[in-house]
């Protein structure tokens, strides 16, 4: 999963990262986070 930035600054800075820490509980909780990598893209 590819998490791209495009522009800064951000309304809330702060919403990117709590969507990949959500991302991440969620596939822990389908049992494949060890099959997902998450990578956080900014400018």
């Amino acid at each position: 999963m590819v998490l791209n930035i495009v522009e800064m600054p951000l309304r809330c800075p702060v919403a990117p990262l709590e969507f990949v820490f959500l991302a991440d509980w969620w596939f822990t909780q389908q049992g494949i986070r060890d099959k997902v990598d998450i990578v956080s893209v900014t400018p």
